[in-house]
C-alpha cells in the first residue's frame, strides 16, 4: 500500500466507508477542495490502484478561551490558537479493522509536522462523526472541545500527537 495525494487518476466513485456524508464528499468535493477554492488538501491510501483510505487536511484556528488549559499551556494568549483541522478520515468498509485509520492518522500528523516547520502549528483539531469517532481520536491523546455544529469536537497539541504516533 503507498500514500500519495489524491489526484484525477484516482478512482473515487466506488470508495463505501458506510458513513454516508464521508462517501459522497470524497467522491463529489475532494476534488474542487483541493483544485479549484484550496481549501483541503486531501491524501489516499491506495492498494493496487484502489483507494481504501484518505484524510484531508485543512487549517483552523481554536478560540484560546475555547481550549482546554492542558492545550494552550505556555502558548501565547491571543485571541485563537493556530491549528491545523484534520477535515476528513475514513478507510474503505472492505479494509476497516486493520489499523489503517491509525496510520492514517500518523500520516496526517507528519504532515502536520512539516507544515509546523514554516508556520507556526500548535494543535491538530478533529471534528468526530460521532462518539465511536471521538473514541477513536481519544485513544491517540485528543481531548473534548465545546460541540461544534452538532458534533464532538476534539484537539490535541502536536508534540504530544507526535510522541504518542511515534512519528
Amino acid at each position: 500500500m503507498k500514500v500519495e495525494k489524491l489526484t484525477k487518476s484516482h478512482d473515487r466513485s466506488t470508495f463505501r466507508c458506510g458513513r454516508d456524508e464521508l462517501d459522497e464528499w470524497f467522491r463529489t468535493a475532494a476534488m474542487q477542495a483541493q483544485q479549484r477554492n484550496r481549501s483541503a488538501r486531501t491524501t489516499v491510501l491506495v492498494d493496487d490502484d484502489t483507494v481504501v483510505g484518505f484524510y484531508s487536511l485543512a487549517t483552523h484556528a481554536v478560540a484560546y478561551a475555547a481550549a482546554p488549559p492542558e492545550l494552550v499551556r505556555g502558548v501565547p494568549r491571543y485571541d485563537a490558537v493556530p491549528a491545523v483541522r484534520l477535515a476528513r478520515l475514513a478507510i474503505h468498509e472492505d479494509h476497516q479493522g486493520q489499523g489503517l485509520g491509525e496510520r492514517l492518522l500518523a500520516t496526517a500528523v507528519r504532515d502536520v509536522l512539516a507544515a509546523a516547520e514554516h508556520v507556526g502549528i500548535v494543535l491538530t483539531t478533529v471534528d468526530a462523526l460521532d462518539e465511536h469517532a471521538s473514541a477513536f481520536y481519544a485513544r491517540y491523546g485528543f481531548v473534548r472541545l465545546e460541540l461544534e455544529r452538532g458534533r464532538p469536537a476534539l484537539a490535541a497539541r502536536i508534540k504530544d500527537l507526535q510522541a504518542t504516533l511515534g512519528t
